[in-house]
């Protein structure tokens, strides 16, 4: 049942779009579990190189704000542990969030990430048809839903957990009440390179 699993909404800020040569620089994440909102995690991480200057336009994480935040390596077991052995990795547009997290795993020698995993984007076009916009800032502004920070991790993650919880409302007035119904899947690879937006 949907009501009884875990689900982790994760966003991240990155140094730019790309897997395989950028990092992340924040992370935020938050437990929904019975629909409700119960747990966050949040931390800055410390990318061992500069934000380009474009990118910082975006989240306003800057070199000097990062200094001396944790490496991945640092906060892996306190993220390990939030995650959840059961539960969903969920996000506004998964692929990117997952690959960047995944790719932090393996160049510490870790394995990716085993958990299914849900896209609220690809989810929200089909239990919304007819909105304009899908992006996070759009779906917010059509649910009524405050974004007081675009592009910083938490506010990111608790905005997409508030519109997961939307989803969920609508799926359940539909008689959707199980899992098997919603398209979850695990993504085992890395991307390469992603779209950012």
């Amino acid at each position: 049942m949907i009501k009884d699993t875990t689900f982790i909404v994760v966003d991240t800020e990155t140094t730019g779009a790309t897997g395989a040569h950028d990092k992340i620089v924040e992370i935020g994440a938050v437990k929904v579990r019975n629909g409700e909102i119960i747990d966050t995690f949040h931390t800055l991480l410390n990318p061992e190189r500069f934000i380009p200057h474009n990118v910082i336009q975006i989240h306003h994480i800057t070199d000097s704000m990062v200094a001396d935040a944790p490496l991945f390596s640092d906060i892996i077991d306190k993220f390990a542990e939030f995650m959840d052995e059961d539960a969903i990795f969920t996000a506004h547009n998964v692929e990117f969030d997952k690959a960047f997290i995944n790719q932090e795993f393996i160049r510490i020698d870790c394995s990716p990430m085993p958990h299914q995993s849900l896209c609220t984007l690809k989810l929200a076009r089909k239990v919304f048809p007819g909105f304009r916009r899908y992006n996070l800032g759009s779906l917010c502004d059509s649910l009524g839903i405050e974004l007081p920070n675009a592009h910083r991790a938490l506010d990111d993650s608790m905005a997409t957990a508030k519109i997961l919880l939307k989803i969920f409302e609508k799926l359940e007035k539909d008689g959707v009440t199980t899992l098997k119904d919603i398209n979850l899947k695990s993504i085992p690879k890395v991307t390469q390179t992603l779209s950012m937006f």
